[in-house]
């Protein structure tokens, strides 16, 4: 009987094997090994793998974190959407209490703001992604408190000026505008607004502001 050598971690593998006469009982303790089942655990998925009848592990990791990327940009969307709206019509975020979670989509006897009413509202009005995030959401993943809200409207802030600053780069000309005002207890704000030409139409665009406190 031609035999093959084996070889892996064991006396069975780790050399040529010559011990015909123990064959049986040798090859039957080896199979019982930790190694061994490993090895053919192994095997079996990379022929499951070849055959399409499974996915690799890195296409199945990779689908799961797709999808859970997609299940988060579902119910942060509507928040975002909430502080932009805010934002663009002037409407302040906050009320007297504006932390802690939504429990329930009643609106509360106590303002706890526009932001929070408007989570509420857009719920009610059959927005089931939110409505399910908010009430089943950890306290610490809500996403709604306000310093996420600081955040969020950072990063608009970000996207506003490199737009106005792309804008402002490919003009043919601009100059910078700045205004000041300071009230009786020494604050003094100062503004800055940029003019330019785009398409042979003068634009001017709020551009920073900035608190100085006079000595």
């Amino acid at each position: 009987m031609n035999v093959p050598r084996m070889f892996c971690v064991s006396w069975v593998v780790t050399k040529q094997y010559n011990r015909w006469k123990d064959a049986l009982e040798n090859f039957s303790s080896h199979q019982t090994t930790e190694y061994h089942k490993y090895c053919r655990l192994a095997a079996n998925n990379l022929l499951k793998v070849s055959t399409n009848e499974i996915q690799p592990i890195d296409v199945v990791l990779d689908s799961r974190l797709k999808k859970e990327i997609e299940g988060n940009r579902k119910f942060i969307e509507p928040i975002i959407d909430t502080v932009v709206f805010c934002g663009r019509q002037g409407i302040a975020l906050r009320g007297d209490k504006d932390h802690g979670s939504i429990e329930s989509f009643d609106y509360p006897v106590h303002n706890d703001g526009n932001f929070r009413n408007l989570l509420r509202y857009r719920s009610r009005g059959g927005d089931k992604v939110l409505a399910d995030h908010l009430l089943n959401c950890a306290q610490n993943a809500s996403y709604i408190s306000p310093v996420i809200q600081n955040d969020i409207i950072e990063v608009c802030n970000d996207i506003i000026v490199d737009e106005l600053v792309s804008k402002v780069n490919s003009a043919q000309c601009f100059s910078v505008l700045a205004d000041e005002t300071a009230d009786v207890s020494g604050i003094e704000q100062l503004s800055l607004g940029i003019r330019y030409l785009d398409c042979d139409r003068v634009h001017e665009d709020f551009f920073y502001s900035l608190c100085l406190y006079m000595t």
